[in-house]
């Protein structure tokens, strides 16, 4: 999930919906019913409710919500092991952090794993919500940082192979994207993205090849991701660019 809002609850939201469209969701959906009916009600509204359920009406209180999230992982960790993925913590809003930080100071019961990816400039600027939080978590041994390294050039040939299934690629080329994007992810994907876009990367006979000169390929690409940004722009009508 990625998010980039200070809506309450949005990434939850959309956590939970994953679940109740995923491998399990019947189970979830249940539960919902018995132990997150104010949950049930903002993630799927429409899904029916009992008379018991419904009759309580109105906005439910902070407390309701983060007793009814406890409850509901609580009840689905007894039937399997959860676990839950956050991308982007560094731009989740105060009320999500708040929540997530309730039902960590209860999960040495629960069978669940978290996973939150964040910037750590951006976690650590501004008095963030989370910041509090995972101070807590390691000083009591319950999370783990682990660093995420750049691309290696096999790891690079790895991502290729995935995206461009049967591919040609020449091995000079991986050479090439590995050096000018010094693989860092975002701008290996989007330098990928900006060669397909140009007619370089393209698809003949069921297999992707390499439609330019590997030295204009190296000509092309520009030199960090301040000038692919320009160049993506540039690429824009005059009306987007004053956007």
């Amino acid at each position: 999930m990625l998010f980039r809002s200070t809506e309450a609850f949005v990434p939850i939201f959309e956590c939970l919906d994953d679940l109740g469209r995923g491998d399990s969701n019947d189970d979830v959906i249940r539960l919902m019913r018995i132990e997150a009916p104010a949950w049930l009600a903002q993630v799927f509204p429409g899904r029916e409710l009992s008379a018991a359920l419904t009759a309580d009406a109105g906005v439910p209180s902070h407390e309701r919500m983060r007793r009814e999230f406890v409850h509901l992982f609580e009840a689905l960790t007894r039937i399997r092991p959860v676990i839950l993925f956050f991308d982007d913590m560094h731009w989740a809003d105060a009320s999500s952090c708040d929540l997530i930080a309730y039902l960590f100071a209860r999960m040495r019961s629960l069978r669940i794993l978290v996973i939150a990816t964040y910037r750590p400039a951006e976690l650590m600027k501004e008095s963030h919500p989370l910041l509090p939080v995972w101070i807590e978590l390691e000083r009591r041994d319950e999370c783990r940082e682990i660093p995420l390294q750049l691309l290696s050039l096999r790891e690079i040939q790895q991502f290729l192979d995935l995206s461009f299934p049967a591919n040609k690629f020449p091995h000079e080329f991986v050479g090439i994207v590995h050096e000018r994007t010094e693989g860092h992810p975002l701008f290996m994907t989007d330098l990928i993205r900006f060669l397909r876009a140009r007619g370089a990367l393209a698809e003949r006979d069921g297999n992707w090849i390499v439609t330019d000169s590997l030295e204009r390929i190296r000509g092309t690409i520009p030199r960090g991701a301040e000038s692919m940004i320009h160049l993506q722009i540039e690429r824009c009508d005059e009306i987007d660019r004053k956007i």
